[in-house]
């Protein structure tokens, strides 16, 4: 994940007179192969400060939360613009990783 997004994030909060918690992005990654038809797969897991993230947010384009940074980084990893993604809500539509 891009961390100026996060640093960014953690400004506008400071500036818009917010308390601020300073956050890192922490994560784990893992790389599987499918038992049935053997193509490969990952699993991935991000931490980062509950007071700082306590909830993915809104999918909306516009927001500035942590689940649109996720969905831009992951876009941005696999080289897809995000402006060709017609709505990213459909993505995850109960709003939620379980």
């Amino acid at each position: 994940m891009d961390s100026l997004k996060i640093k960014a994030h953690l400004h506008r909060t400071v500036r818009s007179g917010k308390r601020s918690h300073d956050t890192q992005v922490r994560y784990f990654w893992c790389r599987e192969t499918g038992p049935q038809n053997g193509h490969a797969h990952y699993h991935m897991l991000i931490l980062v400060n509950k007071n700082t993230f306590h909830s993915l947010g809104s999918f909306h384009r516009q927001g500035n939360n942590l689940g649109n940074y996720i969905i831009e980084a992951w876009l941005s990893g696999l080289g897809i613009s995000p402006d060709i993604v017609a709505d990213p809500e459909r993505l995850y539509p109960t709003g939620a990783f379980s």
